[in-house]
C-alpha cells in the first residue's frame, strides 16, 4: 500500500499521513458501504428468482392441502345433499307414511360468515374439521330416526304393504306435479300428478298393494284409466293407457303388471301419467319413489319434476 504524505505549514515540509482506522473508514468506507449493499441485493434477487429446496418442498405441500381441501369440499357438499334428503324423506315417511310426528331434528350448526370465507378461499382445515363434525352430527340422528322407522315398519308390514312406494314404470319423469302448461289447449293448468316416459305398449305395475276401483274412460282427457283403492286413503291412478290386463275388484300386489302404455285421451304422444291421492287430495307422487330409486337418483328424479315445463296430456 503506497505511503501517503500531507504538507505541515508550521514545519514547511510533508509528513508522512498516520493510516488509521479514522484514515481507513474515511478512504475506504464508500467502497466497502457499496460492496455490501451490491451483495444484499444480489442475494435477494437470488431469492426471489430461484427457491430454496426447503421453499420448493413447503410449496409442493401447500399444493398438495388445498388440492385435498378442494376434493374434501366437494364431498361434503356430496354428504350434506345426501343428509337433507334422508331428511326430508324421513319427514315424509313418518308424516305421511308412518301417520307419526317426524323426529325434531336440530338444525346444523351455523358456521360465521368469516369461517365460511376462510373455508371456501383456503385451505383451513379447521374450517373442515368444523363442517365435518356437524354432518356427522346430522347423520347420526338420521341413523337413530331410520332405527325408530324400521321398528314401526315391522309393526306395520301389511299397512306398509298398501302405501305407494315405488315408480309404476322405471322411465325418467317427463313432467311433475304442480302447474304445467297444457299440451293441447296451450294454457296453465293444475297438473296433478306426474309424466313418465313411455313407449307405446310399455308395461305398468302397481306402485302398491291394493284393489282395481275402476278401469275405463272416467275422464277422457285422461283416457283409458286404471284407480287403483289402497284402502288406508290411498288411491293411486295410471292414464292414457293403451290396454289394461286387471278388472274391477280384482286384488293386486305391489310390482304386479296392471296395464300397458298409450296414448289415448288429450295427449300429445305415448307416456304414463301416474297420480296418487289421498282421502281425496293429489299429493307430489315425486316422495313416493323410496324403494327403488338411490337418494342420488331421487334428488335427480325431484330436480328434473320441480321444472315449469308443458305436459304430455
Amino acid at each position: 500500500m503506497a505511503q501517503h504524505y500531507r504538507y505541515n505549514p508550521h514545519r514547511l515540509r510533508y509528513e508522512p499521513v498516520s493510516k488509521g482506522p479514522l484514515y481507513l473508514l474515511r478512504t475506504y468506507g464508500l467502497y466497502i458501504i457499496t460492496t455490501a449493499l451490491m451483495a444484499v441485493v444480489a442475494l435477494v434477487v437470488v431469492y426471489a428468482v430461484y427457491d430454496s429446496p426447503r421453499v420448493r418442498q413447503q410449496k409442493a405441500q401447500n399444493a398438495k392441502l388445498s388440492a385435498a381441501v378442494a376434493s374434501y369440499s366437494v364431498q361434503i357438499d356430496t354428504l350434506k345433499a345426501w343428509v337433507n334428503e334422508f331428511e326430508h324423506r324421513n319427514r315424509n315417511l313418518y308424516r305421511e307414511i308412518l301417520n307419526a310426528d317426524p323426529i325434531e331434528l336440530q338444525p346444523e350448526p351455523a358456521l360465521s360468515d368469516s369461517l365460511k370465507k376462510i373455508f371456501e378461499g383456503t385451505d383451513n382445515l379447521e374450517a373442515i374439521e368444523t363442517r365435518l363434525s356437524a354432518l356427522e352430527g346430522r347423520v347420526e340422528v338420521q341413523g337413530s330416526t331410520q332405527e325408530a322407522m324400521v321398528a314401526m315398519a315391522e309393526e306395520r308390514k301389511d299397512e306398509l304393504a298398501r302405501i305407494p312406494s315405488i315408480r309404476p314404470v322405471a322411465t325418467e319423469i317427463i313432467s311433475g306435479f304442480g302447474t304445467r302448461r297444457h299440451p293441447i289447449f296451450k294454457k296453465d293448468f293444475d297438473h296433478q300428478g306426474i309424466d313418465f316416459k313411455a313407449d307405446l305398449g310399455s308395461p305398468i305395475y302397481a306402485t302398491a298393494d291394493g284393489w282395481v276401483l275402476k278401469v275405463g274412460t272416467p275422464d277422457k282427457g285422461l283416457g283409458l284409466m286404471i284407480v287403483l283403492d289402497h284402502r288406508n286413503d290411498y288411491e293411486t291412478r295410471y292414464a292414457h293407457l293403451d290396454r289394461s290386463v286387471v278388472k274391477a275388484g280384482q286384488r293386486v300386489r305391489r310390482g304386479q303388471l296392471i296395464g300397458y302404455s298409450g296414448e289415448s285421451g288429450l295427449c300429445k304422444g305415448p307416456h304414463l301419467y301416474y297420480e296418487i291421492r289421498k282421502a281425496g287430495v293429489p299429493i307430489d307422487p315425486i316422495d313416493f319413489f323410496f324403494h327403488d330409486l338411490t337418494p342420488d337418483q331421487l334428488i335427480e328424479a325431484r330436480r328434473k319434476a320441480a321444472q315449469y315445463n308443458e305436459s304430455m296430456g
